[in-house]
């Protein structure tokens, strides 16, 4: 296994910054120095990025929301200070 094969898995733990200590070091060092690398570190940046910009895939719809909202409203309240913490749902 070549040692760009080996980084795969550092890249995702990269991007959901995972990586810490040594490991995140020696990451930054190979990409210093792995053109091939850092090109499918921007790839997948550009691919998460892309995924934020398009979500949602669908719109909810009025029906799901309300039984959604049903559903978290009770348990959402916080007993110790007295104030409900519900999300506000209707711009999903």
């Amino acid at each position: 296994m070549s040692r760009c094969e080996e980084r795969t898995s550092d890249i995702l733990l990269y991007l959901d910054n995972a990586l810490t200590g040594q490991k995140l070091e020696d990451f930054h060092a190979h990409l210093a120095v792995c053109s091939n690398c850092g090109e499918r570190l921007e790839e997948e940046l550009a691919l998460s990025s892309l995924l934020r910009e398009t979500l949602p895939l669908y719109p909810v719809p009025q029906a799901l929301r309300t039984r959604v909202a049903a559903v978290v409203a009770p348990q959402a309240v916080d007993s110790t200070v007295g104030r409900n913490n519900v999300a506000d749902i209707s711009t999903c």
